[in-house]
């Protein structure tokens, strides 16, 4: 059983789940100059760590955030989010989706 899993590089956009438990998913994301996911409600609460480069998140309605690596942001259920890399430097996240209990 292998115990240790790697964060894999990459020069074009990535999104690769590494743990996907019923209840606990760990997810890394690579996004390049106006990369990012489509805008969509958190399914889970969210911690979204940027390990490098800058992440610009909208939550709802809320202005724009600009989150420098070595930053976490947390992300309520049922939230509305818009996340971009609009900046030079590629953005790398690692996401821990903690879904509520039944």
């Amino acid at each position: 059983m292998n115990n240790v899993i790697l964060l894999s590089p990459s020069s074009a956009k990535k999104v690769e789940r590494l743990v996907e438990d019923p209840q606990f998913h760990l997810v890394h994301m690579i996004f390049n100059t106006d990369e990012g996911l489509p805008i969509h409600p958190a399914h889970a609460n969210l911690y979204m760590t940027v390990l490098s480069g800058t992440l610009s998140i909208q939550l709802n309605d809320e202005p724009l955030l600009i989150v420098k690596a070595k930053s976490v942001v947390k992300i309520p259920f049922g939230t509305v989010m818009n996340v971009r890399n609009l900046h030079l430097d590629q953005l790398e996240l690692l996401v821990i989706k903690d879904f509520p209990q039944a």
